[in-house]
């Protein structure tokens, strides 16, 4: 499904040696496909951010902020800016807000594209003529696609297959523990669980920073 972080094949992919690997029943394709979708959005509440944040829509949002009354401007994890508009003035109707350039500021950390990381904070460009970001209650719009990165990164992709393996598996073991599985031999939950935790605790962490 849209905003799911890895494919049924891939964890399927994880069984080579089992009948799960090549199945074609759709009743076992189903449950596996919604354990994705569980697995995938249980990630997101983890690391405290909206459905899909690790592979966002690539539809343009508009979102609104406080300004800071200082050169810096905290906005939510934003892959690409369309627009930053400032009501200078503190209105809040929507012919308030006046359409800042480029020279009026500029994105933070550097290189966010190549570093594969979002925008989270604009900086007022010294040399542009704008004083700072207003402090004013909603002054600050951003238009652009937000959201951690335009393609699932590969620790997320690994996390989300161990959850919906684990998920899977312990639907087909009445939610015990351990699980014994003619098909795939007995497994124990909590390495996966710890790696799956470890894995997450890293984007938890640059959040709460």
């Amino acid at each position: 499904m849209a905003n799911d972080y890895c494919t049924l094949a891939e964890v399927q992919a994880g069984f080579p040696d089992s009948a799960l690997a090549t199945t074609t029943d759709t009743a076992f394709t189903g449950l596996i496909e919604s354990m994705i979708s569980r697995a995938s959005r249980l990630i997101d509440r983890e690391v405290g951010k909206e459905p899909g944040y690790f592979y966002p829509s690539t539809d343009d949002q508009t979102r609104y902020y406080d300004g800071s009354g200082t050169y810096e401007q905290d906005i939510d994890d934003c892959l690409t800016i369309t627009t930053v508009s400032v009501a200078e003035d503190g209105g809040r109707e929507s012919t308030s807000y006046t359409d800042w350039g480029s020279t009026d500021y500029y994105a933070e950390p550097y290189n966010y594209s190549a570093l594969a990381i979002p925008i989270t904070l604009l900086m007022i460009e010294t040399d542009g003529g704008k004083p700072g970001w207003y402090r004013y209650k909603k002054s600050v719009k951003v238009a652009g696609i937000f959201g951690y990165s335009v393609a699932v990164p590969d620790d997320i992709n690994e996390a989300c297959i161990i959850k919906a393996t684990l998920l899977y598996m312990a639907s087909k073991q009445g939610y015990m523990t351990m699980s014994a599985n003619t098909e795939v031999g007995s497994m124990s939950v909590g390495d996966y669980e710890k790696r799956y935790k470890e894995i997450l605790w890293l984007y938890k962490v640059r959040n709460q920073v």
